[in-house]
């Protein structure tokens, strides 16, 4: 579990990195930015194979992580075996990515909305805006490469934020949720103990009390 949240951490700070590159230099070219966009999800991807792998439990829309991940690995690996055939569709492929990243994201809200938690909508909403921010990139109203650039780098740093954003607020429910469970724990063991310490009935004054009972006909008189 430590190496998967450090794993997920290590990742958004990666779209966050990569994002403010591509906004610092805009001059790149495509080619580069399938090369670094494509080596970051092909890492992404293998970690949600593995996160998958490894969960104990598995829900309806865990099913969706691994699809993410054998989809996102394959993308990946196609963008640096061959760049060149997908420049001129690479924003509707970092769309589609990013689209299925905020489906996925729903996951984590539904899954605290089943532990009970009253503040899952807020995931709910961060998926929503990744979502949208997919379908903006897919629509790619920008005129010039340089523009498209700087818009793929401010989306992946958004898109990194709201990963790392939605990692830190899940542990600290997370952590909520298991200071709980161990007090839950703990109130349960010190009942138990309690119970028992607490006489049996055999052993109230070693036997229960004899009543001696004397009956006497009563006249009607």
């Amino acid at each position: 579990m430590k190496f998967l949240k450090k794993s997920y951490f290590a990742s958004s700070l990666a779209f966050i990195l990569l994002g403010l590159a591509l906004l610092l230099w805009p001059e790149v070219s495509l080619r580069v930015v399938c090369y670094l966009f494509g080596a970051l999800i092909l890492i992404k991807g293998l970690l949600s194979i593995w996160a998958y792998v490894r969960a104990e439990e598995r829900f309806f829309f865990s099913y969706f992580t691994l699809l993410f991940g054998v989809a996102a690995s394959a993308l990946g690996a196609f963008l640096l075996v061959k760049p060149d055939t997908v420049v001129s569709v690479l924003p509707i492929l970092i769309g589609l990515f990013i689209v299925f990243d905020g489906v996925v994201r729903l996951q984590s809200a539904f899954d605290l909305k089943r532990a009970g938690f009253t503040a899952w909508w807020s995931f709910l909403l961060l998926a929503l805006l990744s979502a949208a921010l997919g379908v903006l990139m897919i629509w790619n109203p920008f005129a010039t490469v340089q523009v498209l650039v700087m818009a793929i780098g401010i989306i992946l740093l958004i898109e990194g934020a709201l990963n790392l954003i939605s990692a830190i607020y899940a542990g600290m429910l997370l952590r909520v949720l298991r200071q709980a469970a161990e007090q839950a724990v703990g109130e349960a063991a010190a009942l138990a103990d309690a119970l028992e310490d607490l006489p049996q009935a055999g052993e109230l004054g070693g036997q229960p009390p004899v009543m001696d009972v004397e009956f006497r006909p009563v006249d009607d008189d």
